[in-house]
């Protein structure tokens, strides 16, 4: 009699505790006031299978699908700020880049003459591997008919560098090795080729 108690309890306890759980029927509406105080409303752009672009006050941004309420289409103002604010300052760098690549490319750029003969001159070339385990230098051969006044056209250093990272690269068993300087002439990561 005592099991049959207990059982009969039990079931009395787990009936009481579904009906805690199911949800009520009314339908729930979202407190207007709190949904639109810190959020921005926008329009979608452009989507892709994790990211919207969207575009609010003349200003567009990728965000997170998650981010995006799809009920209102709205989205923190913070996150809005922060991620347009971003797209800016990264189109000026990428911007900034293709400028400063573009100067030394097309300029010409004084260099420090190591050798000479009758057709070509040639300067130390100062490479390193991402891991700082070689350091060295070769040389690096111009032609003289591309020199003028002991200035060397920007395109041709980059061509050479590339040409000295290949060949070095080639009977190594390193990743990369990178070319910094040229005849005294810096070759900074903006004015690298992508890929050595």
């Amino acid at each position: 009699m005592g099991l049959t108690v207990k059982r009969f309890a039990c079931s009395l306890f787990a009936d009481e505790r579904r009906n805690e759980k199911e949800p009520s029927l009314k339908p729930q509406t979202p407190k207007k006031n709190m949904t639109t105080k810190n959020r921005i409303q926008v329009t979608i752009k452009k989507s892709t299978a994790k990211a919207h672009l969207i575009v609010a006050d003349d200003r567009e941004c990728w965000v997170q699908k998650r981010w995006l309420r799809q009920d209102d289409m709205t989205v923190s103002a913070k996150t809005f700020d922060r991620q347009a604010t971003a797209k800016v300052e990264r189109e000026a760098l990428v911007k900034e880049i293709r400028d400063n690549t573009r100067a030394f490319r097309d300029g010409r750029h004084a260099v420090k003459i190591e050798r000479e003969t009758e057709k070509a001159i040639a300067c130390k070339a100062y490479f390193e591997d991402g891991y700082c385990t070689i350091d060295g230098e070769r040389l690096a051969w111009f032609p003289k008919s591309q020199v003028r006044d002991g200035a060397v056209p920007g395109w041709l250093i980059i061509a050479k560098a590339q040409e000295l990272g290949e060949r070095l690269i080639g009977g190594q068993n390193h990743f990369s090795i990178t070319v910094v300087e040229i005849g005294g002439v810096e070759i900074n990561e903006n004015v690298r080729p992508a890929r050595w």
